[in-house]
């Protein structure tokens, strides 16, 4: 019998867009996740010691990996589940699409 995959912690800061943007993506590719809304003592026990950075969002794996960072944690995710891409197969589209979310990112 297969074992359901075990969720994703995501820990996440409900005022964040970066937290937005990571939630609704993970719903969108129906990604098993937990989500635990964090405060700042929360994150600075968690995430601070588990990442090295004063970054939010931050994710723990099933296997413990530790994610943070939105925007890469986007493309680590694509790699993973490949199904319903965000981006269009063409390189150039892809390029304006990185381009865009970029410069709106920052």
């Amino acid at each position: 019998m297969k074992q359901p995959p075990q969720a994703y912690q995501v820990h996440i800061l409900d005022q964040s867009y970066y937290s937005g943007k990571l939630h609704c993506y993970l719903k969108y590719k129906n990604v098993p996740i937990e989500t635990h809304e964090i405060d700042f003592v929360k994150w600075w026990k968690t995430g601070y010691p588990n990442t090295g950075l004063m970054k939010m969002p931050f994710i723990q794996t099933p296997k413990g990996q530790w994610l943070q960072d939105s925007t890469p944690m986007l493309n680590w995710f694509e790699k993973k589940y490949p199904q319903n891409p965000i981006l269009p197969s063409d390189p150039y589209m892809q390029f304006f699409c990185r381009l865009i979310e970029d410069y709106a990112d920052e």
